[in-house]
């Protein structure tokens, strides 16, 4: 029951409770004169129970208490209780326990919190007696089980049992029958002494039931009394059912299903073995396979609660949340002690955004079965949502004694620390999660045990961004790509971590759009700034976009947030996100906008961006998804480049304007959580203006380009137990307009237009198999087709190799060898996987760049968050008419690029973390540097060194400093090599506010403080402005989140 003060009670049968008082606001007093009660009170000094013996003092927590004429016991299970008598008093707090008996004070005894609660603990029925059972029986007792059962597929326990003749309990039929009904009803020690009366060998029943009573108190020799019960009789279905629950708990679900449809095809009449067979089809996914096997138990027993419950779980897979939201509510109604239903019902309510139904259902489930820890854990998740950080820490705390082995508790203890601003604490408490993941198997198919990896390591992703650990991010990202390729967590939290790789905006956007397809209804939308490539800002699409964890809550019916941003160099900047789902469809809006005034030499920039998405789902496997977005830039490069006034014809980027309108359509189906079917079309239209002055000459050359293209592409991923397989396929096809026109100070002169076409056709396949213990192969083929002029046309295939290996539970080595093509600039939206061994395949490069490369990565991962490790990279380069001597043409210039990184990020303790990284890149002319007007050599080494501080609950600061040094070389006009390097260190600092209800943070952010002028060689040559990694001159900003 629940009083009006909120408090929920639960009492045992032969209980007898006195409610003396309940006030809203006022002390709320109980008498218990005997029996067993369970009370869950988030009242703080005004709950009380007494009893003749001792007085229980509530201060806001969860706790037992039981009395008979002997004495009484509290047993404190969350928060504390102040215990006390005229003889004494004694505070508990959470896991102790006090017994009072007449004449004697409350003192201390040993009882875990799971034992005072065993007659609370749900027991599966698993006993059903056949029609040719009973009619081999005398009527009056096969009349009586009749009777006895009809009431059981009805969930009327009491009932049953009532109606059970005292007489015959000694026939077997009616021992198991009796003891399986009084575990129903939680008379535990009942139930064992029937029990010790009836040798295993004469009932084979018997066992089974010890065998569930072993598996509900998580009791290694289950499995051992189970196969014993199916030795001595292969034909009881009573016997695979509970073979089922003990192999279910070692983790073997497939087994178990075979047991289950074992008893269904033994007892086919047993409503409890087709419930049980749908349970175990929902926990590996086949949510189809439930549907049947429940419409089946309908036949049989269509006033069987449990039936409804599991058809609830079923419509809430497959999305149907107000249709699960009903199914759940008529369970209930049918039997209001299924704590799956309470549960089921409250995450339909979260589902919708009733997040007080919810939290209040989710209580209940609780009430109804106490000892099970992730019943508790997502309680606390609810509290979590709620901003009631103390509740859920308490209830996570409880969890975790109930169940160490969990990761659920440690998972939802992460995100309860990041919306408390312990980004170190949520690493800590993540990474044990990851640690205990497959401790899941009694509940999770292999399969979905990847996908919770990979979700575990998505959810690490906002603490690392928030310490600054950007190679720790990317880590994360690779993980949760390598165990769940097709979720969309770990495609996100990778676009997110490329943000700042030079070269790397075509795998982004890819990664982008892979998300977007696979994203489920009601998560929060995509900026539109994450489909813009180059996004020529500190910290690219990142910037202005609110990093979010991804979990089983995060999705419900509304999503809007807001962040706003303004500072110095009359920056100012704008982006608006909103969302609405209902069951079968979402329609998503996003705006972004950032206008920052440029020095003299330098165009202003302007950027603005908007997207519209709408978002199908048929069915549970089919989803349709259809955008339009589009983008306006203008603004030249945010450095001068470090060779500026050089080489043979110097010139400088003045303004580089893009309008580009796309749609785009994509189709998604995955019939079970082992494939999938991607295919998606697309259309753009855009217009580019690249604005160059020419230095040592007052003209400028503008060229122009219009575009139009279409882009096909369909991708198939396939998971056996040793085999993960991709086949891709896709079509780009791109029609132009070109002219260059030259800019005088009295006129301009016209240039004559050109109009040319590309299509660019690949086929791919991949496939990644494990070849020993902690060490996987990785094997890939593509051919391409590039038909454009002569000296970017091709058709080659590519080949990859690699191999991946733990050497240890948090180490790993990646080595491999790749090949590439690069189409053209505009074709940079793809289905193929964008890594290969955990490296990037995809570069932005000139069209037509051929390439080979070798890489090698190692790394460690602390056991508290962060890591350490170097990767090492070196990349071949063929590029039509780019470094070699274009007479005759074509020909290939030979280039070689390197890039390497070490790295160290680790918390320091708990409220400080440190980042240090050495990231060195060079790009070489393997030939003649005159037959270039670009620089032929250009290195780069950049040395971050950030610390992070949590100052309070709600503060924390950061300080980086980068050590940029640069040295590039130019051929001059008269053959010679002209070189200039540079060297400075940038500093910069940020302080951050931010609370978790309602959600909003502020930052303010000095930037560049010593106001450091520097310039910087871009080694993109491609004509587009690079995404800078720190600003040109002292800038401060201040940004404000918002999200309701």
């Amino acid at each position: 029951m629940q009083l009006q003060d909120g408090s929920l009670l639960r009492l045992d049968e032969n209980s007898t409770l006195h409610v003396l008082a309940v006030r809203r606001e006022g002390q709320t007093e109980l008498g218990l004169i005997e029996g067993l009660l369970h009370v869950i009170t988030r009242m703080r000094k005004n709950f009380s129970v007494t009893t003749p013996f001792v007085n229980a003092l509530v201060e806001g927590t969860e706790f037992n208490i039981a009395s008979d004429e002997r004495g009484a016991q509290v047993v404190v299970e969350s928060g504390s209780v102040r215990t006390q008598n005229r003889h004494g008093s004694v505070l508990l707090p959470a896991g102790a326990a006090i017994a009072a008996s007449a004449g004697k004070g409350p003192s201390r005894i040993e009882v875990r919190p799971l034992d005072a609660l065993r007659w609370a603990i749900h027991y599966p029925q698993i006993i059903w007696h056949s029609d040719d059972m009973l009619a081999a029986m005398a009527e009056p007792q096969a009349d009586s089980l009749r009777q006895a059962q009809a009431s059981m597929s009805a969930s009327r326990f009491a009932e049953a049992l009532g109606r059970l003749d005292a007489d015959q309990q000694r026939s077997p039929a009616f021992a198991s029958t009796r003891i399986s009904l009084l575990l129903a009803l939680g008379r535990v020690d009942d139930a064992l002494a029937l029990l010790e009366q009836i040798p295993a060998a004469s009932n084979p029943e018997a066992s089974a039931l010890r065998a569930v009573i072993q598996v509900a108190r998580n009791q290694p020799q289950a499995i051992e009394t189970a196969r014993a019960a199916n030795a001595s009789n292969e034909n009881s279905a009573a016997a695979r059912l509970a073979l089922s629950y003990a192999l279910q708990a070692r983790g073997e679900l497939d087994k178990a299903l075979v047991a289950a449809v074992d008893a269904t095809r033994l007892a086919p009449a047993n409503p409890f073995a087709w419930a049980r067979r749908a349970e175990i089809e929902l926990s590996l996914a086949q949510s189809s396979a439930a549907r049947r096997s429940l419409a089946e138990l309908n036949r049989r027993a269509p006033r069987l609660p449990r039936a409804k419950a599991l058809l609830g779980f079923v419509q809430l897979i497959e999305g149907e949340t107000e249709a699960a939201l009903e199914t759940f509510t008529r369970a209930l109604a049918a039997d209001d002690s299924d704590s799956l239903a309470y549960f089921g019902r409250g995450l339909a309510a979260i589902r919708v955004g009733n997040y007080e139904q919810g939290r209040s259902d989710a209580e209940r489930a609780v009430l109804h079965d106490p000892g099970n820890a992730e019943l508790r854990a997502y309680l606390a998740r609810v509290y979590v949502g709620e901003d009631r950080s103390a509740l859920a820490g308490k209830e996570l705390r409880l969890a975790r004694r109930l169940d160490p082995a969990s990761p659920t508790p440690w998972q939802f203890d992460a995100l309860r620390k990041l919306r408390e601003n312990d980004p170190i604490g949520a690493l800590a408490d993540g990474q044990k999660a990851i640690d205990l993941n497959d401790n899941r198997a009694v509940m999770r198919s292999t399969r979905l045990l990847n996908v919770d990896r990979a979700t575990r390591s998505a959810n690490l992703g906002p603490a690392y961004t928030e310490l600054g650990f950007k190679q720790s991010l990317r880590i994360a990202a690779n993980d949760a790509i390598a165990s769940d390729p097709i979720g969309p967590a770990g495609h996100r939290l990778l676009a997110q971590a490329y943000a700042e790789n030079p070269r790397f905006e075509t795998a982004r956007i890819s990664q982008s759009l892979q998300t977007r397809i696979s994203q489920p209804l009601g998560q929060s939308p995509m900026a539109p700034q994450l489909m813009i490539s180059q996004l020529p800002i500190v910290g690219g699409p990142n910037a202005l976009t609110q990093v979010e964890g991804s979990d089983l809550f995060e999705r419900g019916p509304a999503h809007y947030s807001m962040t706003a941003l303004a500072g110095t160099q009359s920056t100012h900047a704008l982006t608006a996100l909103a969302s609405r789902s209902s069951d079968r469809s979402e329609i998503e809006f996003g705006h972004f906008q950032y206008a920052r005034t440029a020095p003299d030499q330098f165009t202003d920039m302007d950027l603005r961006a908007t997207r519209v998405g709408l978002r199908l789902v048929p069915s549970a496997t089919t989803a349709l998804h259809a955008e339009a977005w589009s983008e306006d830039r203008a603004g030249g490069a945010e450095f001068e480049p470090l060779l500026l006034g050089l080489g043979s014809q110097p010139k400088f980027l003045r303004d580089h304007s893009v309008h580009r309108n796309a749609t785009r359509i994509s189709l998604r189906h995955a019939a079970d959580a082992t494939e999938e079917l991607l295919v998606t079309a697309a259309t753009q239209r855009v217009e580019e203006q690249t604005d160059n002055r020419l230095l040592n000459l007052p003209i400028g050359a503008i060229d122009r380009v219009g575009l139009s293209s279409t882009a096909l592409g369909s991708r198939y991923w396939k998971h056996t137990r040793d085999l993960d397989w991709v086949l891709g396929i896709s079509r780009y096809r791109a029609r132009w307009r070109s002219e260059g026109d030259t800019e005088t100070p009295a006129f301009l002169i016209p240039g004559i237009p050109t109009w040319d076409s590309f299509e660019h056709n690949r086929l791919y396949a991949y496939a990644s198999l494990p070849l020993s213990h902690g060490i996987r192969g990785n094997l890939g083929y593509a051919f391409e087709v590039l038909n454009g002029n002569e000296s970017e046309s091709a058709k080659m295939p590519r080949y990859k190799i690699g191999l991946s290996a733990r050497t240890g539970a948090r180490t790993s080595i990646r080595l491999a060898a790749t090949q590439g093509l690069k189409g053209q600039k505009y074709d940079d939206q793809s289905l193929e996987p964008t890594q290969f061994t955990g490296f990037n395949q995809l570069f932005d490069d000139l069209t037509g760049t051929r390439w080979t490369r070798k890489s090698i990565a190692m790394e460690h991962r602390f056991q508290r968050g962060g890591t350490v490790g170097a990767t090492l990279s070196s990349r071949r380069l063929k590029i039509p008419n780019f470094g070699c001597n274009s007479d005759p043409m074509p020909c290939l210039g030979r280039w070689r690029e390197e890039l390497h990184r070490v790295y160290f990020e680790k918390p320091l303790s708990r409220r400080t973390a440190v980042s240090i990284s050495w990231i060195w890149e060079r790009l070489t002319l393997d030939g003649d540097a005159s037959t270039t007007q670009y620089p032929n050599h250009i290195r780069t080494e950049m040395t971050p060194i950030g610390l992070w501080h949590r100052i309070d609950s709600r503060l924390n600061a950061k300080v980086e400093a980068i050590q940029i040094r640069q040295n590039a070389s130019i051929s001059a006009s008269d053959g010679e090599i002209e070189k200039r390097s540079t060297s400075r260190w940038i500093t910069n600092a940020k302080l951050s506010y931010a609370r978790p209800t309602p959600a909003h943070s502020i930052e303010f952010s000095a930037n560049n403080i010593f106001d450091q002028k520097l310039r910087m060689e871009n080694s993109d040559f491609s004509g587009n402005p690079k995404v800078p990694l720190f600003y040109r001159e002292r800038t401060v900003l201040i940004e404000a989140n918002f999200r309701f």
